[in-house]
């Protein structure tokens, strides 16, 4: 047990650490642990204590993975924004009674400087029922594909039209996603799968920055992000993402090799 004196140094300490956070980084929604340092002109690990004794107290909110919050109370989660056409296409397929939802851009738009003016909707419908979607957006006048290859897909990217096509995905599976829309954990891996491996045209630092957003509004859960990643087989990447932080430049030399080494 800790003496009196000692109890209260130590919340001395923490307040006047809180004092200087607030005073320092209290214009900005959030703050990471390398903001804190900086503001702190401490040691990361004495930092990463502190912080971590703050919001053990309630004092500041963990967001993510070195990611705080001295605001808990306000709204962090970006609203789904769905383009014209999303939401034509999501008015058109609630009416037929497919089962649906939208994923990938239209969901993570909020978190996004600048969203393009056009870019193809991602869309997932129940197996059974792709070829009936296909032919009700085709009344619709709305151009769609499915299961483009990346060969096929490169090919749709050239065209004027790419931002007014509706890419149609085949799916089983509807537990992360509700009233038609996607959560924000399975659109972004629905739109890291259709960046790196299907050419979407979204470039990886757009990604990055949405990425990035997300873990800093705190509308970023980890432990779901991993189990919808499994169910893509992108738990790899994901995996690496999550921490990015933690891996030395070591690790992508040596990896680079490994892949040099294979060819040989």
């Amino acid at each position: 047990m800790y003496s009196n004196d000692t109890m209260a140094k130590f919340t001395r300490f923490l307040k006047n650490k809180l004092n200087t956070l607030t005073t320092t980084l209290g214009k900005n929604d959030t703050f990471t642990v390398s903001d804190a340092v900086s503001a702190l002109e401490m040691k990361e690990t004495t930092v990463r204590w502190t912080l971590w004794n703050l919001a053990d107290l309630g004092k500041i909110v963990r967001l993510g993975h070195g990611v705080y919050s001295l605001n808990p109370q306000e709204e962090q989660i970006a609203r789904p924004q769905l383009s014209p056409l999303a939401r034509k296409v999501k008015s058109a397929l609630e009416e037929s009674g497919i089962l649906f939802f939208i994923s990938g851009l239209d969901i993570l738009a909020g978190y996004m400087i600048h969203v393009p003016e056009k870019y193809p909707v991602m869309a997932f419908i129940e197996q059974t029922s792709v070829e009936d979607a296909q032919e009700l957006l085709m009344v619709q006048k709305i151009d769609s594909i499915t299961s483009p290859k990346i060969s096929e897909f490169k090919k749709f990217r050239n065209l004027p039209s790419i931002g007014e096509i509706v890419i149609l995905r085949k799916t089983k599976e509807f537990n992360y996603s509700h009233e038609g829309l996607a959560e924000p954990e399975k659109a972004f891996v629905d739109l890291y799968y259709e960046v790196t491996r299907a050419s979407y045209p979204l470039s990886l630092g757009e990604l990055g920055r949405i990425y990035l957003n997300m873990r800093r509004r705190g509308s970023l859960n980890e432990k779901r992000l991993s189990k919808i990643a499994i169910r893509r087989s992108l738990h790899h990447d994901i995996r690496f993402i999550l921490n990015y932080e933690k891996i030395s430049k070591h690790v992508f030399e040596f990896t680079k090799i490994l892949k040099n080494l294979e060819k040989e």
